[in-house]
C-alpha cells in the first residue's frame, strides 16, 4: 500500500510513509543482494567448467577407479 503524502499530511502519515519507503529500499537491497550473490556463483561455476579440460577430467576418472580398485582389494583381503 503507497501512501500518498500532500501539504496537508500529519505527521503520523508522513512517518507512516517513510517507514513503508524504508522497508521497500531495504527489501530491495535485500533482493538486489541475493541477485549479486547468485550471478557470482554461476559466474565462479562457469569459470570452474572452463578450467576442466578433457585430460583433467579422464585423469580424475582415472585415479578414482584404481581407488576403488584397491579399496575393494583391500575389502577382499580382510574377508579372506
Amino acid at each position: 500500500m503507497t501512501i500518498l503524502i500532500s501539504d496537508k499530511s500529519t505527521k503520523s502519515q508522513i512517518l507512516d510513509a517513510y517507514n513503508e519507503a524504508l522497508a521497500k529500499l531495504k527489501e530491495q537491497k535485500f533482493e538486489d543482494r541475493k541477485l549479486e550473490k547468485k550471478k557470482n556463483d554461476e559466474q565462479k561455476i562457469v569459470v570452474q567448467a572452463g578450467d576442466n579440460s578433457l585430460e583433467n577430467i579422464v585423469s580424475s576418472i582415472g585415479k578414482i577407479k584404481i581407488e576403488i580398485v584397491n579399496e575393494l582389494d583391500g575389502l577382499s583381503n580382510s574377508l579372506s
